[in-house]
């Protein structure tokens, strides 16, 4: 994720053994897993946006299966970049680009990833929106670490120094959020610099082209790839027929390339959600 200063880290530590409803379960977590800044905090126990939903377009979840896939087979943490709309309490996010690590496979790299997100700044400044959203995401492959699923106090601290430095986010231009992926378990978090507390999305949702919404796995709520492959109407889906193995078989090539839908493209996704 970058250099993270070691204020945020402190702050972060803070919020989540003095701030957080179960304070105690994050307590105990450090107190039994310190693993120092790379101790996994106990993503299930944290406070919950109210009635917070996160949507994701089809387009998206067939690039996040990808990435997911791809980034068990590496063995090696993934970045991503989100896109995408607030309605009130509900994030939707229609579009994604993504790079693979070739670096430490133990952690995110999210400097490929940043022009993309200075573009998306740019044009939402430029337009003049006031709902536009941004996920900084990255993978946690599940045979890494038995705590695959959760944020460690590195990742958290990066996401409220990302808010707490950046003007765009710190006033609200656009809103952000922090992202895991592991096993195809979708988490999302928020940090409140408000309130100086980070929340959970407890309900993340496939939106299927024909408007079908299947849920997804977050947190406590946990969907096979099975179960969720016989979710899907259309048997010709491809990212349905890769739900029913193991690993999306997606060949690994251009190893330094950024995965991206183009810079026009996120443009697009503006212009056609804002207006």
């Amino acid at each position: 994720m970058g250099s993270v200063k070691q204020e945020y880290i402190n702050k972060t530590y803070n919020a989540l053994l003095n701030y957080q409803q179960n304070s105690y379960a994050q307590r105990e977590r450090f107190e039994n897993v310190n693993y120092g800044v790379n101790t996994p905090i106990n993503a299930k126990k944290l406070d919950d946006v109210p009635q917070g939903k996160v949507v994701l377009s089809q387009n998206v979840f067939e690039e996040l299966l990808k990435v997911n896939d791809e980034s068990e087979k590496a063995k090696a943490e993934f970045s991503y970049l989100l896109t995408g709309i607030t309605e009130g309490q509900t994030v939707k996010f229609d579009n994604i680009v993504w790079c693979r690590n070739n670096g430490d496979k133990a952690e995110a790299d999210f400097t490929p990833l940043l022009s993309n997100l200075n573009s998306y700044v740019d044009a939402v400044k430029k337009l003049g929106e006031k709902n536009a959203v941004v996920c900084n995401g990255h993978t946690h492959p599940k045979n890494m670490s038995s705590y695959a699923e959760d944020f460690s106090l590195y990742d958290m601290a990066g996401y409220m120094q990302m808010k707490e430095d950046n003007k765009v986010f710190k006033d609200g231009t656009i809103d952000l959020c922090g992202g895991i992926l592991s096993d195809l378990n979708f988490n999302f978090c928020f940090y409140d610099d408000k309130m100086q507390n980070f929340y959970k999305f407890n309900d993340v949702i496939l939106e299927l082209e024909t408007g079908e919404k299947i849920p997804l796995s977050c947190y406590d709520r946990k969907i096979s790839r099975e179960e969720l492959a016989s979710r899907i109407n259309n048997p010709q889906n491809q990212f349905r027929q890769g739900l029913r193995g193991s690993v999306y078989d997606v060949p690994v090539e251009h190893e330094n390339e950024v995965e991206d839908n183009s810079r026009d493209r996120n443009i697009d996704n503006i212009n056609r959600n804002y207006r």
